[in-house]
């Protein structure tokens, strides 16, 4: 699954930064974000076990509102691999109707300042989230 936060906080080997590349709108994978682990600030010696993964949303009706990566391998059932977008900055989601949504949810693990990544879900207590391609900006010192 996908989580929000510094990878170095996590307690697994396999928490990285993701690195995703969009497709080129006109190819057969339009609106596919690709992911792979960038190492390069990891505190940890391991390497993740993952790369080449592409990012999910659950579909209407799926028995789970994670959001995730999934390999090439792994079963596609319940989950949307397809019209992810950035509008400006930010990433959203393109409805077959051509409408563009933005539902992501986090819901908080632990003390850690890490968030599970969730999509159109707030059954147990999860926050708004906006998946940006930049960078916060630092909050203002006070001085």
């Amino acid at each position: 699954y996908a989580y929000v936060g510094d990878p170095n906080l996590s307690n697994s080997t396999d928490a990285a930064e993701v690195t995703c590349r969009a497709v080129s709108p006109g190819t057969s994978d339009t609106g596919t974000f690709y992911g792979a682990p960038n190492t390069t600030d990891l505190t940890n010696s391991t390497a993740p076990s993952w790369s080449n993964v592409t990012l999910f949303i659950p579909t209407t009706g799926a028995s789970s509102a994670r959001v995730g990566f999934v390999s090439g391998s792994n079963s596609t059932d319940d989950i949307q691999t397809t019209g992810f977008v950035f509008y400006g900055s930010t990433v959203m989601v393109r409805g077959d109707d051509g409408t563009l949504e933005t539902a992501w949810y986090g819901l908080p693990v632990g003390d850690t300042g890490v968030h599970a990544l969730y999509w159109n879900d707030t059954s147990l207590g999860q926050i708004p989230l906006t998946l940006r391609s930049v960078a916060p900006s630092n909050p203002d010192s006070g001085a």
